[in-house]
């Protein structure tokens, strides 16, 4: 059992992968990621209006999978995409296209204000600085001191050495 337990973005990799060789299908360990994050958001905040970030990966999948689960629970949510989810492959693809609401782009200004910003952009696996475009949309989405919930590690933190770009 691996509760609490803090690992390494190279262990959890070989997690994911050792759990699909054994039978856990993609989709479902983006499903179960999802709804721990809706667990958690649920349990640690008061009910309020979301803005979702989802990416152009499995992080976004996970992100899409916590848009409509908050969703159902009757949470206002909005959902903004890096890119066009349209070009997503794989379990992010089911997971965006299982959910029936309105996606917007991140490039465009956020309609209504918000209580809750998910960042479901990259996840632990982003190696790279964050286009400097980007990282000046977060900070003004940030502006407004949002409750920040980050799937994985907040979007621009390397998950394997903690540097923040």
């Amino acid at each position: 059992m691996l509760c609490g337990t803090v690992l390494s973005t190279q262990a959890m990799a070989q997690v994911d992968r050792a759990a699909i060789a054994a039978g856990i299908s993609g989709a479902r360990l983006m499903e179960n990621a999802g709804a721990g994050v809706v667990r958690a958001i649920t349990g640690r905040l008061s009910p309020g209006r979301v803005l979702l970030l989802c990416g152009p990966g499995n992080n976004g999948g996970d992100g899409y999978v916590i848009a409509r689960r908050l969703a159902a629970a009757g949470w206002p949510v909005r959902v903004a995409a890096l890119g066009d989810p349209a070009r997503l492959k794989g379990d992010a693809a089911l997971a965006a296209a299982r959910w029936n609401g309105p996606i917007g782009r991140l490039t465009e200004p956020a309609a209504g204000s918000f209580d809750i910003l998910v960042d479901a952009l990259f996840g632990a696996g982003l190696d790279r600085p964050l286009d400097p475009a980007l990282g000046a949309r977060l900070h003004e989405l940030a502006a407004g001191r949002p409750q920040v919930v980050a799937v994985d590690v907040p979007s621009g933190v390397d998950g394997t050495t903690g540097t923040v770009s």
